[in-house]
C-alpha cells in the first residue's frame, strides 16, 4: 500500500509541473520477430532499447506489467528497472479471431488423391454451417494445438479444410467452424480393410538371402511392426529374407548397420533409408550391376556385431552415430569401405582410419563453395561484404574468405545496433550497375534475419544484393522467404531436391508403388549413397582400387552429390554441394554442373 501512496503521490507531482521541449521522450518499441518457446508457451524475445521502460514495452505487445515480470522470474523486474541490451520474454498475446459470415453450402464429395510431397492450403467451401473463423498458423503451431486452442477435433479441421495431411504450411489459413458437431467426418478404413496389392519385382530386387547367424536366427531383427510384415508382403519375402543373406558369388556383397529397432520402437529413418538401398540396388540389377545386401540391427542386443561378422563384405553403409561408427571401424578389415551415411560430424573419423568415406558432405565444404561462388560471380566493379555478429565467434567462411585474396569490406555488429549497421551497409554497396556479395558469416538465427531485412531494405531500395550462406539458413522459422527471394540467396547446401527433375518423378512413383509411402529425404539418402558405392566397386576389382577410383568419379544424385577425396586426410571425405538460387521471380533453382 506504502508503494502504491507512493507513486501515485510521484505522478500527481510529476502532473503539475510544465512540460518544456526538453521533456523525456522514450525510444519507440518495435515488436520482435523473435520467438521461443519456454515450459509449453511461446514468447517473444525482446531486446531493450535506450530509453525504453516495462510499460511502453507491455503497450507495444499489448500485454500487462505484471505478465513480463511473471514471465522472467529470473530477473527481479518489481521496481521497473532494466538496461539497454537486456533480453526480455514477453507472453505471446492470444489472437483476436476474425469471423466470417458465409452462406451456407454443399457438402463437397469426398475426393481421392494421391498423397502430396508438401501440403498446401486447401481452400474449400465449409460443410453446412452457417459460419466460420479465419485463423493463420503460426510457424510453431500444429494442427494438434490449433484443435486444442478452439476445443474442435483434429479431424473436424482436416474434413472441414479439405486437408490430406497434418502438416500445415507455413502462414496456412485455417477455416475454423463454430458448431463442429456438424461437419460431417469421413470414417478411417480400418487396417484389416487396406487392400495390398502384389506388386511383381523378382527380375529387379537384389537377392536377400538367409546369412547364417548364431542362435536364435529368427530372432535378429525384432521389430514389432506392421509396416515391417507390410513391406515382407510387398516384396514377396519373408522377414528373415528380408534382412538377411547367405553367400553368393559375382555380386558387391554390401553390409547395411543401421539402428532398427530401439527399445522396441521402430527407428524409421533407419527403415526409410534401408528402403531407398532397395531401390537402388533393383536399378542398379537392371544395368547388370548385382548387390547382395545384409542388414545388421546396431542396436540388438542378442547379435552383436562382431569382427566375424563383417568378414567377407565389400563396402559397409552404416552405422549413423560417429562412436557406432568408430567401433565398426575397429572391428572390420582395412580393406573393407566402412560409409558414414547421414551424420556430418563423423567427418573427424577420416583423420585416422584410410577406409572410412563420409559420404555427407560436411559444413566446410559448404564454406568453401561460398567463396568459390564469389570469385566465380565476380564481376569488375563489384563490392564483397563480410557481415559478421560483434562478440560471436564467426563461422569458418570468414577465414576461408581472408585466406582467398578476394577484397572485401568488413561488418560488425550487435543486433541492437542495426540501425547503424544498415546505413553502414548503405554506404559500402557497389554502385549502381554492379553487384554487392554479401557474406553472413554467423548462424545465430535472430542474427542472421536481420543481416537479411537489412539487405531485403536495400534491395527494395534499389541496389543489386545478393546474399551467400549455408544451406542451414533454410531451416531457419523467423526468416521470412520472401527476403530470401529478394536478397537473390545463394546457398550453398549438401541437401537438395529438385522435384521438376524427371529422375525425382520416376523415384516418386516407383517408391509409392512399392512401399506404399512417400519417401522422406532419409530415403533419397539411402538411395544415392547405395547407388554410387555399389556401382563404383563394381566396377574395380581390388580393394585399394576401389578406393582410389572414388576420386575420380562426379556422381550427381536425387538429393546429393558425390566428390570424393582424401586431400588432407587419410580417408575420403565428400565435398560436393549443391548450389541453391532463390530468385526474385519467387522461384528457387539449382545450378547443375558445379
Amino acid at each position: 500500500m506504502k508503494r502504491t501512496l507512493t507513486l501515485i503521490l510521484t505522478a500527481l507531482c510529476l502532473a503539475s509541473v510544465p512540460m518544456t521541449a526538453q521533456e523525456y521522450k522514450s525510444t519507440p518499441v518495435t515488436v520482435s520477430q523473435e520467438k521461443i518457446s519456454k515450459d509449453g508457451k511461446v514468447y517473444f524475445a525482446h531486446k531493450v532499447l535506450e530509453r525504453q521502460t516495462l510499460f511502453s514495452i507491455s503497450r507495444a505487445y499489448g500485454v500487462s506489467y505484471q505478465d513480463i515480470v511473471d514471465a522472467n522470474p529470473e530477473t527481479d523486474l518489481s521496481r521497473g528497472q532494466i538496461q539497454a541490451g537486456q533480453i526480455l520474454l514477453i507472453p505471446e498475446k492470444e489472437p483476436a479471431a476474425e469471423t466470417v459470415a458465409v452462406q451456407p453450402a454443399a457438402q463437397p464429395a469426398p475426393q481421392q488423391s494421391a498423397p502430396a510431397v508438401t501440403q498446401e492450403p486447401v481452400q474449400t467451401t465449409p460443410a453446412a454451417s452457417p459460419e466460420y473463423t479465419v485463423y493463420t498458423a503460426k510457424w510453431y503451431e500444429t494442427l494438434d494445438m490449433i484443435a486444442a486452442r478452439y476445443n474442435v477435433s483434429k479431424d473436424v479441421l482436416m474434413a472441414y479444410n479439405g486437408l490430406t495431411s497434418e502438416t500445415l504450411a507455413r502462414r496456412q489459413r485455417l477455416l475454423i467452424p463454430t458448431n463442429p458437431e456438424k461437419v460431417a467426418v469421413p470414417e478411417k478404413p480400418k487396417p484389416t480393410e487396406v487392400t495390398i496389392l502384389p506388386v511383381t519385382v523378382p527380375e529387379t530386387l537384389p537377392e536377400t538371402e538367409v546369412e547364417t547367424l548364431p542362435e536364435p536366427a529368427e530372432t535378429a531383427v525384432d521389430v514389432p511392426s506392421d509396416t515391417v510384415q507390410t513391406l515382407a508382403e510387398r516384396l514377396g519375402l519373408s522377414l528373415k529374407d528380408l534382412f538377411h543373406r547367405k553367400e553368393a558369388d559375382g555380386k558387391v556383397r554390401v553390409g547395411i548397420i543401421l539402428p532398427f529397432n530401439v527399445k522396441g520402437q521402430l527407428v524409421h529413418s533407419s527403415f526409410d533409408l534401408y528402403s531407398g538401398m532397395l531401390l537402388a540396388a533393383r536399378d542398379l540389377g537392371k544395368t547388370g550391376v548385382k548387390a547382395e545386401l545384409t542388414v545388421i540391427d546396431s542396436k540388438d542386443p542378442s547379435t552383436p556385431i562382431t569382427a566375424d561378422r563383417l568378414e567377407g563384405f565389400d563396402l559397409i553403409i552404416g552405422p549413423v552415430a560417429p562412436d557406432d561408427l568408430q567401433e565398426v571401424l575397429d572391428l572390420s578389415p582395412r580393406t573393407t569401405a566402412v560409409v558414414s551415411p547421414l551424420d556430418p560430424k563423423a567427418v573427424e573419423l577420416a583423420e585416422d582410419y584410410p577406409n572410412f568415406i563420409q559420404a555427407p558432405s560436411p559444413a566446410g565444404a559448404q564454406y568453401t563453395d561460398i567463396v568459390d561462388w564469389v570469385r566465380d560471380s565476380f564481376q569488375p566493379g563489384d563490392r564483397i561484404l563480410l557481415i559478421t555478429e560483434k562478440e560471436a565467434a564467426p563461422t569458418p567462411v570468414a577465414d576461408f574468405l581472408a585466406a582467398s585474396g578476394l577484397e572485401y569490406t568488413p561488418i560488425e555488429y550487435a543486433a541492437r545496433e542495426t540501425g547503424a549497421a544498415l546505413e553502414r551497409m548503405r554506404t559500402s554497396l557497389a554502385r549502381s550497375g554492379n553487384t554487392t556479395h554479401a557474406v553472413v558469416a554467423a548462424d545465430r538465427e535472430g542474427f542472421v534475419n536481420d543481416v537479411i531485412r537489412n539487405l531485403t531494405l536495400l534491395s527494395l531500395r534499389g541496389s543489386n544484393v545478393i546474399l551467400y550462406g549455408p544451406s542451414k539458413i533454410r531451416t531457419y522459422d523467423i526468416v521470412e522467404v520472401e527476403n530470401l527471394h529478394r536478397v537473390n540467396a545463394h546457398l550453398s547446401c549438401s541437401y537438395f531436391i529438385d522435384y521438376t527433375n524427371p529422375r525425382i518423378k520416376d523415384f516418386l512413383l516407383s517408391y509409392r508403388a512399392l512401399f506404399g509411402a512417400e519417401p522422406t529425404q532419409f530415403a533419397y539418402q539411402g538411395y544415392d549413397a547405395a547407388y554410387y558405392f555399389i556401382r563404383n566397386f563394381a566396377t574395380s576389382e581390388r580393394d585399394r582400387e576401389r578406393m582410389t577410383r572414388l576420386e575420380d568419379r562426379k556422381y550427381t544424385g536425387l538429393q546429393s552429390d558425390f566428390l570424393i577425396s582424401d586431400e588432407g586426410s587419410e580417408g575420403h571425405v565428400n565435398r560436393a554441394v549443391r548450389r541453391v538460387v532463390y530468385g526474385k521471380d519467387y522461384t528457387i533453382s539449382l545450378l547443375s554442373d558445379l
